[in-house]
């Protein structure tokens, strides 16, 4: 994904956060995640590793920012989670210096609100995440 709402090839998306202020968001590095609703979750990304934007509306054109996460991330993996609730959970990725990572934050989008979960085994990026049945 090279960018998150194009007008055209060279073009990102502007977004208006609240009506107030005006953005240029670029998705570069960024996760993107649809929810059962049909709207988007994206996170983090080059520039605004810390930042979450829900995706709604017609077209996706409304932009809302959401809680941030814990840790700020690009080139992390993003994935949503059949949970008693819906949830978003984002790992590993680099951190704003280039070093990898290997935490994990779940994100509640009842609650709006993000919590550390047990790390991966080592740092990584650039990487997916999949949901399985497997049990132990």
């Amino acid at each position: 994904m090279q960018a998150v709402g194009l007008h055209g090839i060279q073009e990102e998306q502007e977004i208006i956060l609240g009506g107030k202020s005006e953005a240029g968001y670029f998705s570069r590095l960024a996760a993107a995640v649809t929810l059962s609703s049909g709207n988007v979750l994206i996170t983090g990304g080059r520039h605004w590793e810390h930042e979450v934007f829900l995706l709604s509306g017609s077209g996706l054109s409304r932009w809302e920012a959401r809680a941030s996460m814990i840790v700020g991330r690009l080139g992390h993996a993003a994935i949503r989670l059949p949970l008693r609730e819906e949830s978003v959970m984002v790992a590993g990725g680099w951190d704003v210096g280039g070093q990898a990572q290997a935490g994990v934050e779940l994100y509640s989008l009842a609650e709006d609100k993000w919590r550390m979960v047990k790390p991966l085994p080592s740092p990584r990026a650039d990487f997916t995440l999949q949901v399985t049945n497997h049990t132990n």
